[in-house]
């Protein structure tokens, strides 16, 4: 543990959509964490369903910005205070020592950045297929699946922070410049939930097409890592067809699902493509 007289700031940074269902939740969990000193920065995107008026009653300070994720979070990192800055999408929940552990590794082991293992929980039958698929991902497989959230504010900075022209993946970006750059990243055994809701076919078809279409500026700017990221995953998941097999109906769902989700995202990178846009 540190010393009370050595704890530094950690600026939390979520943006917001029309995000109040699970965004109270959210903010609960950054409230009960049992790091001290937090602040917290919420970037709504004009929201018209209460998130701004649950950010301001829970105490957090409300920047509007009409814009995607990416310039969200680095709108926030520049008008936070903090030595550390955290991004947390509104949809999740840090469990209560994940502040805490990610400040005492980064000053233990002099770290520019920390990845924080997530968990999956959901309402419903898809939902379930989807918390299953991560849950494998991420302990059966060498390929890296969770990326960091957790930065050293000046590293951020001084990486350019996220490329406001990518949609999709502009999370790996920042960890690939990271990792060129040597700078020096760890993980904590602390996880974060990720309220996935009741899933529908509609959302998943909508989500892969709107990332597909995204992703030949993801693939231009990072060819080789993107193309290793994606197609080991797409291989993890074909070799674990018969472990999938133990979880019965969850089995024709996730393969069900994935047929779907594949088909819109190489729809929408063909789109792209043939568009030239």
């Amino acid at each position: 543990m540190i010393g009370s007289e050595e704890k530094p700031l950690v600026s939390v940074i979520i943006p917001t959509f029309n995000s109040r269902k699970t965004f109270e939740r959210c903010m609960q969990s950054i409230r009960q964490q049992t790091y001290p000193l937090i602040e917290t920065i919420v970037v709504d995107r004009f929201s018209v369903d209460g998130t701004q008026e649950a950010a301001k009653k829970l105490g957090a300070k409300t920047l509007i910005l009409n814009a995607e994720r990416s310039a969200a979070k680095n709108h926030g990192a520049t008008k936070c205070k903090g030595k550390f800055v955290f991004f947390l999408d509104s949809d999740m929940e840090p469990t209560l020592k994940v502040v805490e552990n990610c400040v005492n590794l980064c000053l233990k082991k002099n770290l520019d950045a920390v990845i924080i293992p997530e968990k999956s929980t959901s309402e419903n039958f898809l939902g379930k297929c989807r918390s299953i698929e991560k849950t494998l991902q991420q302990y059966g497989s060498s390929v890296t699946i969770n990326i960091p959230r957790f930065f050293n504010k000046d590293v951020f900075i001084q990486l350019g922070g996220y490329d406001e022209s990518l949609i999709c993946g502009e999370d790996l970006d920042l960890y690939i410049r990271l990792k060129n750059a040597r700078y020096r990243c760890g993980q904590v055994k602390s996880e974060i939930i990720h309220l996935e809701g009741n899933v529908t076919m509609r959302e998943i078809t909508s989500k892969a097409y709107y990332y597909g279409k995204s992703l030949p500026k993801l693939l231009e700017k990072n060819p080789k890592h993107v193309s290793i990221r994606y197609v080991n995953l797409l291989i993890f998941n074909l070799r674990n067809l018969r472990t999938w097999i133990r979880y019965g109906a969850y089995f024709v769902g996730f393969v069900i699902m994935k047929v779907t989700e594949y088909a819109a995202f190489i729809l929408g990178f063909s789109n792209t493509i043939i568009s030239g846009t």
